[in-house]
């Protein structure tokens, strides 16, 4: 009987033991995750706006271009559609041109290596290495308003640009800079124009899309 009653005594003051234990570890282990959380730091936490990992980049890239893809794939629904470019009109020399505030018309062409002065104590225009050209050209405001006048541009086969001289003696009524025009008047002037000899299909180009060939 004292044997029995040792052992029960014994095995009570186990269990007595046992639930301080628990409860001390519970309170531990909350004492730790409170800490962690309170102190763990910030940029452990994965923000949505932060550089993503390889993997993650890897999937936006994939997405990017199959973006990409759709959007090149949308543009290219209708290649063979072709943009129209204005139809380009060639008048000939003494044919009139008629626009919404101005009538031109290319009256005479001389060419050359050397081209005689209009006046009798003018100088002649002369060139050693290309051509000369003289076009007279008539022009008419028929507009409204006053309009600047000024010498056109000579074109060749090749699409070169040729400027008229500036200050050539041989010719008369010649424009040097502009020369300011009023509704209703017409001016007849002459341009001079140094081309290559390999220089053909000549044109004035008097818009975008309009020109007067000078036969040669």
């Amino acid at each position: 009987m004292a044997k029995t009653k040792k052992g029960a005594k014994t095995e009570i003051k186990h269990h007595s033991l046992f639930f301080p234990i628990v409860g001390t570890l519970l309170i531990l282990i909350s004492l730790v995750s409170i800490y962690l959380f309170l102190f763990t730091p910030i940029g452990i936490i994965r923000d949505t706006n932060s550089p993503s990992s390889p993997e993650q980049n890897n999937e936006k890239t994939t997405q990017n271009n199959r973006d990409t893809g759709i959007k090149e794939n949308k543009t290219q629904i209708y290649p063979n559609i072709e943009v129209k470019k204005p139809e380009v009109l060639i008048y000939k020399i003494g044919e009139i041109v008629k626009f919404n505030n101005a009538n031109v018309k290319v009256e005479n062409v001389v060419s050359g290596t050397k081209i005689e002065g209009s006046e009798k104590w003018s100088s002649p225009c002369t060139t050693e290495t290309g051509v000369l050209v003289k076009v007279r050209i008539y022009y008419k405001n028929t507009g409204n308003k006053s309009a600047y006048v000024s010498n056109f541009i000579l074109y060749d086969s090749k699409d070169r640009e040729f400027e008229a001289e500036s200050m050539p003696f041989c010719i008369e009524n010649r424009i040097v800079f502009t020369e300011k025009l009023n509704p209703g008047l017409e001016l007849t002037f002459q341009s001079l124009y140094e081309i290559p000899k390999d220089a053909v299909d000549l044109k004035i180009r008097l818009s975008e899309n309009i020109y007067i060939s000078l036969g040669f």
